[in-house]
């Protein structure tokens, strides 16, 4: 999230910061108290995945209007590819 949040940091917006985080714990609160009760600790982890996801697209959002990030289609390709192969091997 550091990344995401950089522009947030360096135009000094840290209570816009702080509302997108609250926002976020609402979201993973609401989804603990649906997931919880059918699927176990696998379903905190899914509320927990599913809030951090929202999290970090409301920062880098919010934070894209400061400081803009150019990420090339390949290197993302690569990244996510990285991402899912260290899924894949834990």
């Amino acid at each position: 999230t550091y990344l995401a949040n950089l522009g947030l940091h360096l135009a000094k917006r840290t209570g816009l910061l702080r509302a997108l985080t609250a926002v976020a714990l609402a979201v993973n609160l609401m989804a603990n108290m649906l997931l919880i009760p059918r699927f176990g600790h696998e379903g905190a982890g899914m509320a927990r995945l599913l809030s951090n996801l929202l999290m970090v697209a409301m920062f880098a959002a919010a934070g894209a209007r400061y400081l803009r990030w150019r990420v090339g289609g390949l290197s993302l390709a690569r990244i996510v590819a990285s991402g899912l192969a260290a899924t894949a091997v834990l």
